[in-house]
């Protein structure tokens, strides 16, 4: 016979077992569960990474000290967090319910004035300002031939390389030669200068801003210097990197795109003559070898400005990997403040480097030189502004191409792109490129501890 108790406690337990099976089977297909997708996050692990990291590290390094060691520690590092990043992150954080629950549509974008919604994360674009970089720009012979044939300034660049400029809002170059029928050449093995008239080229490609911090623009002295900066002043593109005197070569140039300020300082580390140096009263050009002059300039323009760029002439010619000299200079200007370093001055390319999570172009080649047939690159730099980053974030892009003996072209072949991708990154560590095309930081734990420190 069965036990009447023990019976009554297997049916009870059978019971227990239909109903939580009953509620787990209703739960797992009544419930409606909306999907989300989280792809925008992938903009927030690199720095999620770090942080993890430097907790690592940081517990490592204080296994032995005391618990009051430790949190005056923490402190400390909180104090020391990039502003703009822990703002960005912050924001996200807060906002995440109303990212999950809520959607813009494209009609109240568009009453706003807003840019665009990105349809794969949701992200409200509030505007894109574009600045576009090149390198060597010198008007040889060859060139101002070709410019003075009926096509003009496009026999000088091609249309994709023409197309850009027109949609960027600010294009900077470095004109590395001498505007003035003025002036007796220097002692030195290459001098170049061009006709007044040839500003007239900058202006078609639309320059909005030059260098003049560089080893040729006094190649005919100093009257020609000024001549070259009168031209320039006469026909509305400015210009940084020289002056009339110290402090004009050291100052910057500040520029407002959709009501953000983009602070420009220029210097060179490559001249013939250490007299080309502006001094006191005395003008010439920026120079580059006084990183404390530099740094002051950056300061001085963070205060003004929400990013700042660095213009530099330097390394070391036809050498395709930047020198410890081109690296500790662009380091120390941004540990000032700088937030983007340009580099020209080898007639090459050279690698590329995230510091500190800012991009470091050293060198764009030439743009324009009429020389010989060498690989260029026009670098796109879009700061875009949105709900999700309020400060701006940064996508770079390279457009390899050609610099000939008359005009500068894009390659259009995906092999000779690749090429010259791939010789790029394959020096640059700390550089990779995602699947939008654009140069990303390459974060591991080597780089993330360098650039922590």
């Amino acid at each position: 016979m069965f036990n009447n108790q023990n019976m009554k406690k297997r049916i009870k337990g059978i019971l227990i077992t239909i109903c939580v099976l009953f509620l787990l089977f209703s739960f797992g297909c009544d419930k409606k569960v909306e999907r989300v997708n989280y792809s925008y996050l992938n903009d927030i692990i690199p720095n999620l990474y770090e942080e993890s990291y430097e907790n690592i590290e940081t517990k490592k390094e204080t296994e032995k000290e005391t618990e009051t060691d430790i949190k005056e520690e923490t402190i400390e590092e909180t104090e020391n967090l990039n502003v703009e990043e822990s703002i960005s992150t912050k924001s996200q954080i807060e906002n995440f319910d109303f990212y999950l629950t809520d959607t813009a549509t494209l009609s109240e974008v568009e009453d706003k004035g807003y840019e665009r919604i990105d349809e794969k994360t949701g992200e409200i674009i509030y505007h894109t300002d574009r600045l576009v970089f090149v390198g060597d720009m010198c008007f040889s012979d060859s060139i101002v031939n070709a410019y003075n044939e009926e096509l003009g300034v496009d026999n000088i660049i091609s249309p994709t390389y023409k197309k850009t400029i027109e949609e960027s809002d600010f294009f900077v170059g470095n004109l590395e030669c001498v505007l003035s029928d003025r002036g007796e050449a220097e002692n030195k093995q290459w001098t170049f200068r061009a006709s007044p008239s040839m500003v007239e080229l900058l202006k078609d490609m639309r320059v909005n801003l030059v260098s003049v911090a560089n080893n040729h623009s006094m190649d005919y002295g100093i009257d020609a210097f000024y001549d070259t900066l009168k031209v320039l002043d006469e026909n509305g593109i400015k210009y940084i990197g020289g002056g009339h005197n110290l402090a004009e070569a050291n100052n910057g140039y500040v520029v407002n795109i959709n009501g953000v300020n983009y602070g420009f300082v220029a210097a060179t580390g490559v001249v013939p003559y250490t007299r080309w140096f502006a001094e006191g009263d005395v003008g010439g050009v920026n120079n580059g070898y006084n990183l404390t002059n530099v740094n002051k300039s950056v300061r001085q323009l963070k205060k003004i400005a929400d990013k700042v760029i660095v213009y530099f002439h330097w390394g070391v010619e036809k050498e395709e990997v930047a020198n410890k000299t081109q690296q500790v200079a662009a380091r120390s200007v941004i540990n000032a403040g700088a937030d983007l370093v340009i580099g020209a001055h080898p007639h090459v390319l050279q690698n590329i480097e995230f510091y500190k999570s800012k991009p470091i172009i050293y060198s764009l080649g030439n743009f324009i030189f009429g020389s010989t047939w060498t690989d260029t690159a026009m670098l796109t730099v879009d700061y875009i502004y949105s709900d999700f980053y309020p400060k701006g974030r940064v996508e770079i892009k390279l457009i390899p191409g050609v610099s000939g003996f008359r005009k500068a072209k894009t390659y259009w072949r995906q092999s000779e792109i690749d090429n010259v991708m791939n010789k790029i990154l394959a020096s640059s560590p700390t550089c990779t490129i995602d699947e939008k095309g654009n140069l990303v930081e390459k974060i591991n734990i080597s780089t993330a501890s360098e650039n922590k420190s």
